[in-house]
C-alpha cells in the first residue's frame, strides 16, 4: 500500500517533489493504517495488493493526529536521515507556507454534511477494471452503516480521469482551493477540487 501511494501520488504518477519515499508514504498512509484500519480497504490480485481505499470517519481526529503525531514523527525521521541538508526539503516547506497564505488550508467545504473522507489509488495496469468502483462501494456502505451523511475526496483539477471517475460514482464538486508546489527552479500553483457524495439512509 505504501509503495502504491508513492507510485501514484502525483495525479496517478510517481511523486517527484520529495525524494524521501518513506516520509511521503507516512504522510499519505500512516494515519489510516495505524489509527483507523477498520476503514481501510485493499484490492488484491494473485496475492499482490493492486489498489487501496483509505477512509476516515472522524475528520477532527484525523486533523489532530496528523498535526500532532503523524507529521511530526515523519519529519523527525526525515531529519534523522539528513533531510534538512537537502534543498528540496526547504523548497517544499516554502511551498507549504505559500499554500497556507493563499487559503489552500484547510478545504472550505461543509464538513457537517460530508464528515467522512477517502483517499484511493489503483496501481497502473489495473485501472479501468472497476476496482475503484468496488472499493468505493464498500466504503460508502460503511459510511451509511455508521449513520454519516456524506463522504468527500480531493482530486487535482488537471487530473481529468480521476474527476470523471468520481463524477461517475455520484460525487459532485464542493469546492476548489490552491496548492503551491515546487516546479523546477520556481513554484507553480495547482488547484485541488473537493468532491462530495451524500449518503442516503
Amino acid at each position: 500500500m505504501r509503495q502504491i501511494a508513492c507510485d501514484t501520488a502525483d495525479r496517478g504518477e510517481p511523486a517527484s517533489i520529495f525524494s524521501d519515499r518513506e516520509v511521503l508514504a507516512d504522510a499519505l498512509t500512516r494515519y489510516y493504517t495505524d489509527s483507523e484500519p477498520q476503514s481501510l480497504w485493499v484490492a488484491e490480485s494473485e496475492g499482490r495488493v493492486i489498489g487501496y481505499l483509505a477512509g476516515c470517519f472522524d475528520d477532527e481526529r484525523y486533523q489532530r493526529l496528523m498535526a500532532w503525531r503523524v507529521v511530526p514523527a515523519a519529519l523527525a525521521r526525515a531529519i534523522a536521515r539528513g533531510a534538512l541538508g537537502r534543498r528540496e526539503t526547504w523548497r517544499l516547506l516554502v511551498a507549504m507556507v505559500r499554500t497556507w497564505r493563499s487559503g489552500g488550508f484547510p478545504p472550505r467545504v461543509p464538513l457537517e454534511h460530508y464528515p467522512a473522507h477517502l483517499h484511493i489509488n489503483i496501481r497502473q495496469g489495473f485501472r479501468g477494471q472497476q476496482i475503484g468502483q468496488q472499493l468505493i462501494a464498500r466504503f460508502v456502505e460503511q459510511v451509511q452503516a455508521a449513520g454519516l451523511s456524506g463522504v468527500r475526496a480531493g482530486v487535482h483539477e488537471d487530473n481529468l480521469p480521476a474527476r470523471r471517475f468520481f463524477e461517475r460514482m455520484g460525487f459532485t464538486v464542493l469546492g476548489r482551493q490552491p496548492v503551491t508546489l515546487p516546479d523546477g527552479d520556481t513554484y507553480r500553483t495547482h488547484y485541488m477540487i473537493t468532491f462530495g457524495r451524500r449518503v442516503i439512509h
